[in-house]
C-alpha cells in the first residue's frame, strides 16, 4: 500500500497561485474572443487561405469556427495578415504575412526567437499574437501550461518595413508561479 504524502501549501502561496491562474485565464479567454487582436480597421477579406493551408506547421481543419485571418494597414503601401494556423487548449498558432496593399503575393515573416538556454532559432508561426497598428509593435505569449507561469514571450517592432526583436524572454516550468514580466531576458542579452 502506498504512503500518502501530505503536500503543504501556504495560504499565501495558494492564493497567489490562483490569481495567477484567474489572471492569465481571462488572458487567455481574450485570445479567443478577439484572435489576432482584430481592430476596427482591421478586416479578414481577400487573404488566399491556400498559404494557410499549404503550411507544414498548420492544422486548419482543427481551428474552432469562426478564427479568420485579420488584416491590418502598415501605412506606406503594406498590409500585415495575422492568420491563424492551429489552436490547442490556451495557445493560437499564427503565420504573420505581409504584402504590399496594390496587391502582390503576400510573404511569409520569419521571426527570431530564444529557447530558454539561450539559443536563437527562427519560426514562422507566432503563438497567442497580437498587433499594435498605433505603436507598430507586435507580441507573441507561448504558454508552456494553462496558468501562463511559463514558456516564451516576445516583442518586435515596425521599423523600416520589417519587423525586429526588440525583447525576448522564456522560463521553464518549475516551482512556484511567477509572473511573466519576472521572466529572464534572453534578448537582448543582459549583461
Amino acid at each position: 500500500m502506498e504512503e500518502e504524502i501530505p503536500i503543504m501549501i501556504s495560504n499565501r502561496n495558494f492564493v497567489l497561485f490562483i490569481a495567477v491562474a484567474v489572471a492569465f485565464a481571462a488572458a487567455a479567454a481574450a485570445t479567443y474572443a478577439n484572435p489576432g487582436n482584430k481592430t476596427d480597421n482591421a478586416s479578414t477579406d481577400g487573404f488566399p487561405l491556400e498559404l494557410r493551408d499549404s503550411h507544414a506547421e498548420c492544422r486548419h481543419e482543427e481551428l474552432p469556427e469562426g478564427l479568420e485571418p485579420t488584416t491590418h494597414s502598415l501605412g506606406a503601401g503594406q498590409l500585415l495578415h495575422i492568420v491563424p494556423c492551429w489552436a490547442g487548449a490556451y495557445n493560437l498558432g499564427s503565420l504573420v504575412f505581409m504584402t504590399e496593399a496594390q496587391g502582390g503575393e503576400p510573404q511569409l515573416v520569419t521571426f527570431d526567437e530564444y529557447l530558454p538556454d539561450g539559443k536563437r532559432t527562427p519560426t514562422e508561426v507566432l503563438v497567442n499574437v497580437e498587433f499594435n497598428p498605433e505603436s507598430g509593435v507586435l507580441t507573441s505569449f507561448n504558454k508552456a501550461r494553462g496558468i501562463g507561469d511559463c514558456g516564451s514571450m516576445g516583442k518586435w517592432l515596425l521599423r523600416t518595413g520589417t519587423f525586429q526583436l526588440v525583447e525576448f524572454r522564456a522560463r521553464e516550468c518549475g516551482g512556484e508561479p511567477v509572473a511573466p514580466s519576472e521572466w529572464p531576458i534572453l534578448y537582448p542579452a543582459e549583461e
